[in-house]
């Protein structure tokens, strides 16, 4: 037990972290367990935090400080989409049981560097996570996350197209124009 003024922590940071490994490792009992462990609400928002520092190691205080805040709540914002979409897919959980293994989960944003494999590891634990929150099956559990993604994607996409046709409308005649100059010598 941990105290903290007039809070008793059943858990402490060490014990939070192996919980973390067992939800990177896909255990759903653990999952289960710190859904509903309201103490683990504050280690949510913590390990989100160090994962978001983690990302500014060599940025300095000013950067530690803005990428943690900035992780949490982008955390939120997360979570709060994908906890939205699993209600509209008929999910169950709440949105605090749902951000509680995120974020004890996050564990892997603490290593910088691997930032694509962390993300598609992290869709596989948010499918196994929304499957013991919100009881939705693996298939719905599956839409629940691609949804956010493929939005994001499109919305890539089409800056990407709008960015290189603005970039071709002001540079391209200048390029005509030099390949035509060039071409008449």
């Amino acid at each position: 037990m941990l105290r903290n003024g007039s809070r008793v922590y059943k858990m402490n940071f060490s014990e939070y972290f192996k919980q973390g490994i067992e939800i990177i490792k896909l255990n759903r009992q653990t999952i289960k367990k710190i859904s509903t462990d309201q103490d683990a609400t504050l280690f949510a928002f913590l390990f989100f935090a160090i994962g978001g520092v983690a990302t500014a190691l060599f940025g300095g205080p000013v950067a530690w400080i803005s990428a943690g805040i900035g992780a949490v709540i982008g955390s939120i914002i997360g979570a709060g989409v994908t906890h939205i979409l699993a209600k509209l897919f008929g999910g169950e959980g709440s949105f605090m049981e749902l951000y509680r293994p995120l974020g004890v989960g996050s564990l892997l944003s603490w290593i910088p560097m691997l930032g694509a494999l962390i993300s598609l590891w992290n869709l596989v634990v948010t499918v196994i996570t929304l499957e013991e929150v919100h009881k939705l099956s693996t298939g719905k559990a599956v839409f629940v996350v691609l949804i956010p993604v493929l939005v994001a994607l499109v919305i890539v996409i089409t800056l990407i197209t709008f960015i290189a046709a603005m970039f071709a409308a002001v540079f391209g005649g200048a390029a005509a124009a030099l390949f035509d100059s060039l071409m008449i010598q």
